[in-house]
């Protein structure tokens, strides 16, 4: 199964309120722009838009019916996304609300119907989508994301990671010497070129870094 990232959604994305805050994100990596509608949404597209196991997603997808209470109701994902290794749901919930009943055994169901279809679904919280230094450093990245970076420059970086340059500090400091912005290397790395520990600080002088081989 291949997914369709300029698909339309399935619904209206709800509006703006005093409650709720809600934008878009111009993805590249869907080449369009993906709607969110709280904060944890839009944290969560910048780790579908950083991931380099994510090939593209989009946002509320078609929709599923179940019965409740004798009663036939829709359920539309938060997110679908074509993996490296598949296919996956993603359903966006704070962590209080996804442990309570009958959303969590809402949720079970959920997962148990998507498996049939070989299809992996996951429920995503603030606990797991909020960590940190991971999200401050994906949403730092991102900025850099659409940089232009010339053949030359990049170059440069892929002789210097060769040579033996095994830091981020590192890299910087001959960078400068060679006359190429360090936001090139930021971008690099944004853009699935260089590979980098993104559970650690990125602005620690020893933060390490290196190519991404393609596998």
């Amino acid at each position: 199964m291949m997914i369709e990232p300029h698909a339309q959604r399935s619904r209206k994305v709800v509006r703006r309120t005093t409650h709720r805050v809600v934008g878009r994100f111009p993805s590249l990596k869907s080449s369009r722009v993906v709607h969110w509608e709280s904060q944890l949404e839009r944290d969560m597209i910048r780790l579908l838009e950083f991931d380099p196991a994510v090939l593209s997603y989009r946002e509320q997808p078609e929709p599923l019916t179940y019965f409740e209470s004798g009663k036939q109701r829709k359920y539309t994902p938060d997110f679908i996304a074509q993996m490296t290794s598949g296919v996956t749901v993603f359903e966006v919930k704070p962590y209080e609300q996804s442990i309570i009943s009958p959303l969590k055994e809402r949720l079970v169901a959920f997962r148990e119907h998507y498996a049939v279809q070989g299809i992996d679904f996951l429920v995503m919280t603030e606990r797991e989508i909020r960590k940190e230094p991971r999200l401050s450093n994906i949403t730092k990245l991102l900025r850099y994301q659409r940089e232009i970076v010339s053949p030359a420059s990049k170059q440069v970086i892929i002789d210097l990671l060769d040579s033996g340059v095994r830091t981020l500090d590192g890299l910087f400091e001959h960078l400068s010497e060679h006359g190429v912005p360090f936001t090139h290397a930021y971008a690099l790395i944004a853009q699935g070129s260089l590979r980098i520990d993104i559970d650690q600080p990125i602005d620690n002088e020893d933060a390490p870094v290196c190519l991404r081989r393609a596998s």
